[in-house]
C-alpha cells in the first residue's frame, strides 16, 4: 500500500471500553501494589538496594 492510499483511509473509532485494553490489564496488578507516580513510586526494580543507600547493590 502506498502512502497516498494509506493516508486516504478512514480512521477507525476505538471501541475498547476504558480500562479494558490489553496494556492496562497487563500491568493492573503492578499498579495496584505501588503508590502513585507523583509520590515517587516505581513499579520496576534494578536489584536490591546497596548497603550505603546508593546504586543497585550489584
Amino acid at each position: 500500500m502506498d502512502a497516498a492510499e494509506f493516508n486516504a483511509r478512514d480512521v477507525a473509532a476505538n471501541t475498547s471500553p476504558a480500562l479494558h485494553d490489553p496494556g492496562r490489564n497487563l500491568f493492573a496488578n503492578s499498579r495496584a501494589l505501588v503508590g502513585p507516580a507523583d509520590k515517587g513510586a516505581l513499579s520496576i526494580s534494578c536489584g536490591p538496594p546497596a548497603h550505603d543507600g546508593g546504586g543497585a547493590g550489584l
